[in-house]
């Protein structure tokens, strides 16, 4: 009796300009594969009692994302999940199993050179156990989405 494994598409969000394209990426990967789709944010003990008194409270504020993307709806199994500690840390510890994909943004924070990435992306590259796809700041693009899940098809047929 072989027991399917559920695939998962898991998302890191923090609340900055780069989460509308994150978003839209991984909704596409998880409707590509049949995922399930969870939203990430993780929050440190600094940050999160800085955002106490922020309103919408974090985790409103990332359903509010997906429902400015439109059409979320019915045909994607959306968990929004808020953690505390290390981001990356908290990422890689939730993207255990080798069918999963981590989706991660490239990070526009500080002067970085032209195709660098930020801290939590280049250890979640260095250390995730599944497939990780880093996508760059910028505006939501069908085409981006569409080239990440033809690129991360391949990691997940793999698994």
């Amino acid at each position: 009796m072989s027991s399917a494994v559920q695939r998962r598409v898991i998302v890191g969000v923090d609340g900055s300009g780069t989460d509308r394209q994150l978003l839209h990426t991984a909704l596409a990967l998880a409707r590509a594969h049949g995922a399930v789709l969870y939203a990430v944010d993780v929050q440190e003990s600094e940050a999160r009692s800085r955002r106490a008194t922020e309103e919408p409270p974090r985790m409103q504020g990332v359903h509010q994302a997906f429902s400015a993307l439109g059409d979320v709806a019915d045909d994607v199994d959306l968990r929004i999940v808020v953690l505390d500690g290390q981001p990356s840390e908290q990422l890689i510890r939730l993207a255990n199993q080798s069918t999963d994909l981590l989706v991660v943004g490239r990070s526009q924070r500080g002067n970085r050179p032209p195709g660098s990435i930020g801290s939590v992306a280049r250890d979640c590259v260095a250390n995730a156990g599944c497939a990780v796809v880093v996508v760059p700041a910028g505006e939501a693009s069908s085409v981006t989405a569409d080239n990440a899940a033809r690129h991360a098809s391949a990691e997940l047929q793999r698994a």
